[in-house]
């Protein structure tokens, strides 16, 4: 078979118009703009980046127990010690703080340490104020969107530059708003906090990734840094910890050497020390868990109060495996006739079905066919690094007894990242067919808009925004128009 022609490859010798120079700049400045939209829709969730005195649920005032040097968040009222059952919601409710972990007279936190340890303590310690949760999601989620934008505009420049500049427009726009990640700007900011925090480091781990698979001289340095951030994003919301996965194609290539590009193999113990930041970390995670609840593997899961009653509830169990894995998937949500037309619900809604711009993932396999043999292996490495991310999450929220669309951010992230990958490789692959090209074109354009209206549609879901009823004009003037077609509804009989 003939190899295909070296103009189609990804390599660094191509220069397709639309990917450097003045366009480029201006989609760097775009990806800025973005970021800032990101600040300012949670800026009317929160008045304040910082306050004085503890605001909000609990984080910033985790934060301070930690400056401290104490595992708990606060003291519990002496009287829940003596209460004959402290988890029967009758007997606590006068005493327990809604969605903490009580455990021998202290409320605990069993979200993530890291936002915590990271980020709301140290803006303590530097400023003496407490930084808002609205904020700090906003913070952590922006900074993972500008991450996680340039690491796919490297992935554009170096393997498919011949994708045009529409396909990583198109890109950008269902990154920002069409991934429900607009969804971890809501209220109650506290659970958002940590999985923002999360997708952050795991874009900090896919970047770190990137760089090991495509460096000549300091793979293994990057190989290590990957395992760090893989350890905070773990540390932030441990159901990620099979995202962990990542790791292993980057190792596998890292020590196998890429000898078309002069990369020598790498002696299997350097890249086994390349784990050590996970490890510590996890280990850590392990000794802090111990401290708290008595048990290296307990997160206080087991000793959440949330008012309500939950006698022989199981948090993991096949039971609603199958079930779940269809709702998150397949799920159609309630739709109504009033904006914003998505029934507000915190159920799950189907990932593959509203949110169809997932589909292109299947795509990136086209990107890897034209590739040269030099740069198909990292590009392959990376996609497949990408691709073990999903299913690990997935499979863990789907284990749990309730099947909340907030979970479900967590694997859609990755999975619009791939789906990225996939648009900008069949663009690249296609350049010569105009007229798959343009088919490709219309097709990512209707499952961007799908994904995108879903995305905002159900983050105004609980609508509390009057100070810009345009954006409700703007969705609401379909329907009215339909409606007036179709006249008044006929009379009942």
């Amino acid at each position: 078979m003939a190899e295909p022609r070296a103009d189609r490859r990804g390599s660094r010798d191509a220069s397709p118009a639309g990917t450097g120079g003045p366009a480029s700049l201006a989609i760097l400045l775009a990806i800025l703009a973005t970021a800032a939209v990101y600040f300012g829709w949670a800026g009317s969730f929160e008045s304040r980046w910082s306050t004085p005195e503890p605001s909000g649920h609990h984080l910033p005032l985790y934060g301070r127990s930690l400056l401290e040097g104490h595992p708990w968040v606060k003291e519990a009222p002496p009287e829940m010690s003596r209460l004959p059952d402290p988890y029967d919601p009758e007997q606590y409710r006068s005493y327990f703080y809604v969605d903490l972990s009580y455990f021998r007279g202290f409320f605990y936190s069993y979200y993530g340490v890291v936002p915590a340890l990271t980020l709301f303590a140290p803006w303590t310690a530097a400023t003496g104020a407490y930084l808002t949760e609205g904020f700090a999601a906003a913070l952590y989620l922006s900074l993972a969107f500008a991450v996680s934008i340039l690491l796919l505009r490297a992935a554009w420049l170096r393997h498919l530059p011949r994708a045009p500049g529409w396909a990583f427009a198109i890109a950008t726009v269902v990154l920002g708003f069409g991934d429900l990640s607009l969804l971890l700007l809501m209220l109650p900011p506290h659970p958002r906090v940590v999985q923002a925090s999360a997708w952050f480091w795991l874009t900090v781990a896919l970047s770190a990734s990137w760089a090991a698979l495509h460096s000549s001289r300091r793979s293994v340095a990057w190989l290590a840094v990957a395992s760090l951030a893989c350890g905070l994003m773990v540390g932030s919301r441990s159901s990620h910890l099979g995202a962990c996965a990542l790791l292993l194609p980057v190792a596998w290539v890292v020590s196998r050497g890429q000898p078309s590009r002069g990369v020598g193999p790498v002696p299997a113990g350097r890249v086994a020390r390349a784990f050590a930041p996970l490890i510590a970390i996890g280990l850590a995670l392990a000794w802090f868990n111990q401290v708290r609840f008595g048990s290296p593997f307990e997160f206080g899961v087991r000793y959440w109060q949330d008012g309500a009653s939950r006698p022989g509830l199981r948090f993991f169990s096949l039971e609603p495996l199958p079930g779940n894995v269809l709702g998150h998937l397949f799920r159609w949500p309630p739709i109504e006739a009033e904006f914003p037309f998505l029934s507000w619900s915190d159920e799950s809604l189907g990932a593959l079905v509203l949110l169809p711009f997932s589909w292109l993932a299947l795509l990136v396999p086209i990107g890897l066919r034209v590739q040269r043999a030099s740069d198909r292996t990292p590009l392959a490495a990376f996609a497949l690094a990408l691709a073990l991310v999903p299913p690990p999450i997935l499979l863990v929220i789907s284990l749990l007894p309730v099947h909340y669309v907030r979970h479900e951010v967590d694997f859609v992230l990755p999975l619009a990242w791939l789906a990225a990958l996939g648009l900008l490789s069949a663009a690249h692959a296609w350049r010569d067919r105009p007229a798959a090209l343009r088919a490709l074109a219309a097709i990512a354009t209707i499952l961007a808009l799908v994904s995108v209206t879903t995305t905002v549609l159900h983050a105004m879901g609980d609508w509390n925004h009057p100070e810009i009823p345009w954006l409700e004009g703007l969705f609401s003037a379909p329907v009215r128009a339909w409606q007036a077609l179709r006249g008044p509804p006929a009379a009942p009989p």
